[in-house]
């Protein structure tokens, strides 16, 4: 019920009842019918909890849609941004362009017009995508590692300093080794702070790893499972400022795996079992 509540609020969370199904099924205690039947109790509640709104919206606008949001980012920032970067413009020039293709069919006439846009974000976007797929997939690659790599530093610099940083990993990643080498020339202390992320990151590693057993193993599994899946659905929105979900699961992480790692005995005290994961979790709430 309240994973539904939480999709109408952010449509993002529309694939997030299959994770929920992955837990059931990863859980070993449970004979095998009663994992499909708490899986599909679970999705029909999922389900009925969107059925007003999807009812809704079909009967004033003939689509069953949750939203028209992501359809929106998809045009307006990676298929934007894809375009941007292939015909050498500026986003200001690409947003312009994409802005005025959107007003050429929108209906005058009728109110929240960006429902009856939606299709034509796909469509658009696809016929951009589709041109170079690879191509974009690299990118969408980079801006996924610019959701993890993107420690809010920049923003809060730029809050004292009255000016933001002129540095675009994005960019000079995407663009190849030459454009790498001036982002290490020109902005040395951004570059620093990613390595620091790295270190942060390998942390994190070293926990998925030490998590042998099997329950520990596929708890820790799941939870980057649904990071990597916060990371892919922000793709070019590549600005999170802490809203994407997928930083508070990696601080959750963090921590777990950073008391494995420097108070394993404690862990294991606490857990009964040597480098407890569970013992660790207990340890980072005292601690």
């Amino acid at each position: 019920v309240f994973l539904g509540a939480a999709t109408l609020t952010r449509p993002v969370g529309v694939l997030l009842p299959f994770f929920a199904v992955l837990m059931i099924f990863l859980e070993a205690k449970s004979d095998l019918k009663f994992k499909i039947r708490s899986s599909l109790l679970f999705l029909a509640i999922f389900g009925l909890i969107l059925t007003p709104w999807l009812a809704r919206n079909y009967k004033h606008f003939g689509q069953i849609i949750v939203s028209s949001l992501p359809a929106y980012n998809w045009y307006m920032y990676n298929a934007r941004e894809f375009y941007a970067l292939k015909n050498n413009l500026g986003k200001e020039e690409a947003k312009a362009i994409f802005q005025t293709k959107a007003r050429a069919i929108r209906p005058t006439n009728i109110s929240h017009d960006q429902v009856f846009l939606g299709k034509f974000y796909w469509e658009e976007s696809w016929t951009i995508i589709r041109e170079s797929p690879l191509a974009y997939a690299s990118l969408h690659a980079v801006n996924t590692l610019a959701v993890f790599f993107s420690g809010g530093i920049e923003e809060i610099r730029s809050v004292f300093t009255g000016k933001a940083s002129g540095a675009n990993f994005t960019r000079s990643i995407w663009k190849g080794p030459k454009e790498i080498f001036l982002l290490l020339q020109n902005y040395p202390l951004e570059v620093l702070g990613k390595l620091g992320l790295l270190i942060f990151y390998a942390v994190v590693g070293y926990g998925w790893i030490r998590s042998r057993s099997m329950a520990q193993g596929k708890i820790f599994t799941l939870f980057l499972l649904l990071v990597l899946y916060f990371g892919l659905t922000t793709g070019a929105v590549a600005e999170p400022r802490f809203r994407v979900p997928a930083q508070p699961f990696i601080f959750l992480l963090f921590s777990v795996s950073f008391f494995s790692l420097f108070f394993p005995g404690k862990a294991a005290k606490i857990s009964g079992s040597p480098g407890g994961l569970n013992g660790s979790v207990k340890l980072a709430f005292r601690q």
